[in-house]
């Protein structure tokens, strides 16, 4: 009986250490990438990402230095006679000094930025590559 203990305690023991490690995955928030958007605020914009969890981060250089801003994003159908068009508004939760808005027309292609009126500023039209 002894011996039977043994080897059942051996066996068990050589199919653990033949056990493989499962390797851990680690999720992350797919991202869209925006780069027209910094055409937009060019002077201090490197890089927008907004999040598919309905956040964003800003990541500009100001004096040869980095600074990252992360907000939440909401985002509002039609804009004034289009319908369609997505308006995407940055710090929704933040006071309108701190706000942002990013508006896309129907087609998804061209992109207008907004004042904080949600008026078109006089920058000019760009347009997204699909």
């Amino acid at each position: 009986m002894k011996k039977l203990t043994f080897c059942v305690i051996i066996l068990s023991l050589l199919i653990t250490c033949q056990h493989k490690t499962e390797e851990i995955v680690t999720k992350t928030t797919p991202r869209i990438v925006f780069q027209e958007v910094q055409e937009i605020f060019k002077d201090k914009t490197n890089e927008l990402f907004i999040y598919k969890n309905n956040t964003f981060e800003w990541i500009e250089t100001e004096n040869n230095t980095l600074k990252t801003i992360k907000g939440n994003v909401n985002y509002e159908r039609g804009f004034e006679d289009d319908q369609d068009a997505t308006v995407y508004i940055l710090n929704f939760d933040k006071p309108s000094e701190e706000q942002y808005f990013v508006r896309f027309s129907k087609n998804d292609t061209v992109i207008f930025p907004l004042d904080t009126n949600r008026n078109k500023k006089n920058a000019p039209i760009l347009y997204r590559n699909k």
